[in-house]
């Protein structure tokens, strides 16, 4: 799920306030600071986004990753800290199945391995949903130019040709006075004045239609 949006400032200022809080949570584990716990912890392709950060340290099961632990290279049994030398994102399951040992040089390297492919995984995904994101933007914007250069005008044509029809009489003259109104109406939309007459006209019929849903409803009520 998209959470935030790709355009917003990336880094720890961005974050929004829940995020940060496992950082400060983090931080008074140890002699550092929340923002130095984030630097050092989160992969700096993945700060971009707070979702990525988000997904990284809670794990996304969506994705495949698992929830992760602060770990600390020298267990805390044997004195190690909680510091930027001293620890590295890891599985929570594997983490908590070591107990009071020291990790390995062995592990470590596994855990490195792993997150490496965990950080790719999240930054992909996310990539990807930012894109269709944007995308359907690109669509929706189309769509509404669409509406204006095409659509607009052939509504105002009709609306207006059916205006200037009714005030006639013989078909004749409906039909030939109506073809005129209808041109009139379709040109006029296509200059800078048709944007704002439309949509005034877009308010004005939406609170007519919120009228008559008014009246309905009271009806269905009584």
């Amino acid at each position: 799920m998209l959470l935030y949006s790709s355009d917003a400032p990336a880094g720890w200022n961005a974050l929004p306030t829940p995020i940060k809080q496992k950082f400060y949570d983090i931080g008074q584990k140890g002699d550092w600071t929340a923002q130095e716990a984030y630097d050092h912890l989160v992969p700096d392709h993945l700060k971009d986004n707070p979702d990525e950060v988000a997904a990284w340290m809670d794990g996304d099961p969506t994705l495949g990753i698992n929830d992760k632990d602060v770990s600390r290279i020298e267990s805390g049994d044997n004195g190690g800290d909680y510091s930027t030398d001293n620890t590295v994102m890891e599985d929570m399951s594997v983490n908590r199945s070591r107990g009071a040992d020291n990790m390995s040089d062995a592990e470590f390297d596994v855990t490195t391995e792993v997150n490496k492919v965990d950080a790719q995984v999240i930054e992909t995904h996310y990539d990807a949903v930012s894109e269709v994101a944007t995308e359907a933007d690109t669509l929706l914007e189309t769509v509404t130019e669409s509406f204006f250069d095409a659509i607009l005008p052939a509504v105002a044509a009709l609306k207006v040709g059916t205006y200037v029809a009714n005030r006639f009489d013989t078909t004749k003259d409906k039909l030939g006075y109506g073809s005129l109104g209808a041109l009139g109406g379709a040109s006029l939309m296509i200059t800078p004045l048709g944007v704002p007459i439309a949509t005034v006209y877009g308010v004005y019929a939406t609170y007519k239609l919120a009228l008559k849903l008014g009246t309905f409803l009271d009806r269905k009520c009584i």
